[in-house]
């Protein structure tokens, strides 16, 4: 719903917005072949940003990421520094950075950060058991031994402890590391994490915000961007004291708004990207 929200607020003021719904997670499409969204996977942002290109030729980008979705943002412009020249702005909102530093913290009883896992991951498995018989198929093993660069590996993903899990930790390691090709669960999240792109973001503005209270972002977290901040003139790294995890709520005591002030800040960041292009561009 925050979505529909922002995407709401954004038409309002007049921009055209293109959404991406990570692979295999509307319940009315089924998977054709065996990917689904993973925590750093750039590839189906990057057929987004291709169609938003050949659609509206000329149009400039403004590049918004809502927690998982802030780490594809940023890994995706870092990756390959030339995609840059099609945004002049990108925002991340509380989002991890580093996955090898925050697993620890996905079973931490401190901020109830496995309470937060359990009910990620049982969202997350509502959505591999609609794809369970094209993500579990017979032909895996051929498919992982053929398709990698990297070390060959035989290892398939195992089906019954997957669906068997009780955390999203538990799910990278008995299925999402097999579908992306990676050998240990290491190389699996510090490959998928934006931390290693950020200083390769250069040249356009990038708004990294998150809350000093978010149970699945702690403070040990926050070093990533506050170093990039500090070192880059083009970023700036706001932390806000409330706001949760996307829960920056304003209003009424039992009802908040419906927009929120995480929904304005970002209107306002979008069209003060644009102002500053449109200035430079005069």
């Amino acid at each position: 719903p925050y979505i529909h929200v922002l995407v709401s607020e954004l038409n309002r003021v007049g921009y055209s917005v293109a959404v991406l719904n990570h692979l295999g997670a509307l319940e009315k499409e089924t998977l054709t072949s065996r990917r689904i969204f993973s925590y750093g996977g750039t590839d189906d942002f990057h057929l987004l940003v291709d169609w938003v290109l050949e659609t509206w030729p000329g149009r400039r980008i403004v590049g918004l990421g809502l927690s998982m979705g802030g780490n594809v943002l940023l890994k995706y412009l870092g990756e390959r520094p030339d995609r840059q020249r099609h945004f002049i702005g990108a925002a991340s909102v509380c989002q991890l950075y580093d996955m090898l530093k925050a697993r620890p913290t996905w079973l931490s009883w401190k901020g109830l950060g496995w309470l937060y896992n359990f009910h990620i991951a049982r969202n997350l498995l509502a959505v591999i058991r609609r794809h369970s018989d094209v993500l579990f198929s017979s032909h895996s093993e051929k498919e992982i031994r053929t398709t990698t660069t990297r070390t060959e590996t035989t290892e398939r993903p195992n089906m019954q402890r997957t669906l068997s899990a009780t955390s999203v930790t538990d799910i990278d390691a008995h299925l999402l590391r097999h579908l992306t090709k990676f050998n240990t669960m290491d190389e699996y999240y510090d490959q998928q994490s934006c931390c290693h792109y950020l200083h390769k973001i250069t040249d356009v503005p990038v708004l990294l915000l998150n809350a000093l209270d978010d149970p699945i972002v702690p403070e040990l977290l926050h070093e990533s961007p506050k170093n990039y901040a500090s070192t880059f003139p083009n970023a700036f790294f706001v932390l806000t004291k409330h706001g949760a995890h996307l829960a920056f709520f304003e209003g009424g005591f039992i009802v908040p708004n419906t927009v929120t002030w995480l929904d304005r800040m970002l209107v306002q960041y979008t069209q003060a990207v644009e102002d500053i292009f449109n200035e430079r561009k005069a």
